[in-house]
């Protein structure tokens, strides 16, 4: 399957949402846990490469401003380990952001096989051929 993967990553996260919200309003659907634990397995791979080139980005870009500068630049972090940019070197690092959420990833899915009638109806038509049967 292909995607763009910012699409796919909300597609994950309203997936991941019905199996924490099936586990507090009823007795938890085992099959629709299986189901996700299978999906984040297939998609592991994707997520762990997009994050991959996120940190290459910041990295290219510390880089770029060390060689502008013709000096050794040390990269700042904050709290969240996120790198501290000036304000015109984050424009650049937002851009490149935006550039790899909007790339076409491709992996392989998993269906959900059990009964999605109990779901929300923009909720199942939201994860068709992604989570959900197609029909």
């Amino acid at each position: 399957m292909k995607m763009i993967f910012k699409d796919m990553q909300e597609k994950y996260d309203l997936a991941a949402s019905l199996v924490g919200k099936t586990e507090e309003t009823e007795k938890p659907d085992s099959k629709l846990k299986y189901a996700f634990q299978r999906l984040s397995k297939k998609i592991k791979p994707v997520l762990d490469n997009v994050q991959e080139k996120f940190n290459d980005s910041a990295t290219e870009l510390q880089a770029e401003i060390a060689a502008a500068d013709g000096k050794t630049m040390v990269l700042a972090y904050d709290e969240k380990g996120n790198p501290q940019f000036s304000k015109e070197n984050r424009k650049k690092h937002e851009k490149r952001v935006k550039e790899i959420l909007a790339e076409e990833v491709e992996f392989e899915s998993y269906i959900y096989t059990g009964d999605i009638s109990k779901f929300d109806e923009f909720v199942v038509e939201e994860l068709r051929g992604f989570f959900f049967p197609e029909n």
